[in-house]
């Protein structure tokens, strides 16, 4: 086999890109706070969406479709929801499981409420506190306060894989 360097034409630069997506991976961080009133320049998004685009999908399909909603629209969608919630409607019933069943992939549920329980401690909410645990849930559909929120579909013909392949 050729080495990797010779095959992406990277040369010296290899430890460059290397250290690179090494610091973007270490950085990663899930942001559950945002400041509600700083907006997003448009041509920003329009910028990273465009970068986005370029992301690999199995054989080139790249299915899915971008809704980006910001302002008034934004703000009814978070809207729509939180009236649903008091209502008592907690949203369809999913097409697919997103997460292997607790009963035949215990760990993978281990590792969820793990990080459940260490999220909504830090938040200040215990696990007795239903009321607080469903306030701060309800926030997913608030877009924790940011000023932009990013919907991501593929049509439904890609089937469940759509995504990974």
């Amino acid at each position: 086999f050729a080495p990797l360097s010779t095959i992406f034409e990277f040369g010296d630069k290899m430890s460059d890109y290397n250290g690179m997506v090494s610091k973007c991976v270490e950085s990663r961080k899930s942001v559950r706070q945002f400041l509600p009133d700083k907006e997003v320049p448009e041509e920003l998004l329009r910028s990273l969406l465009q970068k986005a685009a370029r992301a690999p999908s199995g054989g080139n399909t790249q299915p899915w479709h971008v809704h980006v909603v910001a302002g008034n629209e934004r703000k009814k969608i978070s809207e729509l929801v939180d009236k649903e919630f008091e209502n008592g409607n907690f949203g369809e019933k999913p097409e697919f499981h997103i997460y292997p069943k607790p009963e035949e992939q215990p760990k993978f549920m281990e590792r969820r409420r793990k990080l459940g329980y260490t999220m909504y401690n830090l938040l200040g909410i215990s696990r007795e506190d239903q009321f607080g645990r469903m306030q701060q849930m309800k926030e997913n559909f608030n877009f924790f306060g940011a000023p932009v929120g990013i919907f991501i579909t593929i049509d439904r013909v890609c089937d469940k894989n759509g995504w990974g392949h």
